[in-house]
C-alpha cells in the first residue's frame, strides 16, 4: 500500500505541476505568458539535472534516504511558491527547487521497489505503474477545481508532498527493520 501511495503521488504531482504551472505563473504572479513558459521549462531542468545527479549521489546515499530528501526539496519548493505567489522570482526559484525534487521520485521508487520484492519484481511494478498513471488522471482534474481560476491549485502538491513524505518515513523504517541490504542504485 505504501508503495501505492508513492506511485500515484509522485506521478500525479510530476504531470500536474507541469500542467498548471503556467497557470499559477499568470494568475497568482501575474506573470508574461514568456516568463509563465520559461517557470514550466525550468521545472524540466531541474527535473533533469536532478535525475542525473541522483544516479551518482545514490551510490553513496540509501534510495529511502535520497527519496525523502527529494520529497522534502520538493515540499520545500511547493511552501515557497505558495508563501510568495505574486512573486514572478519566487515562482522561478520555486519551479526549479521543485523540478530538483520531483526528477528523482520515479526511479527512487522503482529502487526501492526492485530492492523490496526481488522475485515479483514484473508484477509488482506492472501494478505500481498502473495504479501511478492514475494519479496524471486525477490529480489535475482536482488541482483544476482547487485553483479555480485564483491560482493553479499547488496547494493540493503541497499537500500530497506531504503524504509522500510521510509515506517514504514509514517505508524507510519498515524496510530499515529488514536484514540490510546493498542500497539499489539508480544507474550502474
Amino acid at each position: 500500500l505504501p508503495f501505492m501511495v508513492l506511485f500515484f503521488c509522485g506521478m500525479g504531482i510530476e504531470v500536474s505541476f507541469s500542467s498548471w504551472i503556467v497557470t499559477q505563473a499568470q494568475t497568482a504572479a501575474h506573470a508574461p505568458l514568456p516568463v509563465a513558459n520559461f517557470a514550466a521549462s525550468i521545472f524540466w531542468i531541474g527535473y533533469t539535472l536532478s535525475r542525473a545527479a541522483a544516479s551518482q549521489i545514490s551510490r553513496r546515499v540509501q534510495a529511502g534516504h535520497l527519496l525523502i530528501g527529494t520529497i522534502a526539496v520538493m515540499s520545500l519548493g511547493y511552501g515557497l511558491m505558495i508563501a510568495v505567489p505574486a512573486s514572478q522570482g519566487m515562482l522561478i526559484a520555486s519551479s526549479f527547487v521543485i523540478g530538483v525534487g520531483a526528477g528523482p521520485l520515479f526511479p527512487m521508487n522503482m529502487a526501492i521497489t526492485s530492492a523490496t520484492f526481488p522475485r515479483v519484481l514484473g508484477q509488482v511494478a506492472g501494478l505500481l505503474s498502473a495504479i501511478g498513471n492514475i494519479g496524471p488522471m486525477i490529480v489535475p482534474l482536482i488541482q483544476g477545481h482547487i485553483g479555480g481560476g485564483r491560482d493553479g491549485g499547488m496547494q493540493l502538491l503541497l499537500a500530497l508532498s506531504f503524504v509522500m513524505l510521510l509515506t517514504a518515513i514509514i517505508t524507510q523504517r519498515g524496510t530499515s527493520a529488514a536484514p540490510p541490504a546493498a542500497a539499489p542504485e539508480l544507474i550502474r
